[in-house]
């Protein structure tokens, strides 16, 4: 993953601790078993953001249900809650629990 600043981490995980878009601590460990579908994205990225609507319904169909669907956001939790108060995430949306 490359942040806002150009700096690269290999996401792995003895990594420790992440957030989830509702601020709970989970491993990157319980997301590396199975089959599992990453997005990685950042709410400024031009084609991630328009593509949230669709991998919500990607995510949420029945015909998916063996995979897990993980998006992990190059952004702060600060940067994240503002982008949902906004104009484009009304339009846009986020990606969802699913």
């Amino acid at each position: 993953m490359v942040d806002s600043l150009g700096i690269e981490t290999l996401l792995t995980p003895d990594l420790g601790v992440y957030y989830t878009i509702d601020r709970k601590k989970v491993n990157i460990a319980n997301f590396t078993k199975g089959n599992t579908i990453y997005m990685i994205t950042a709410v400024n990225c031009g084609p991630c953001v328009p593509f949230s609507k669709e991998a919500n319904k990607i995510a949420s169909d029945p015909v998916n249900k063996d995979f897990r669907f993980v998006a992990l956001f190059a952004d702060s939790m600060i940067r994240i809650e503002n982008y949902k108060k906004g104009k484009l995430h009304e339009k846009l949306a986020l990606l969802d629990e699913h």
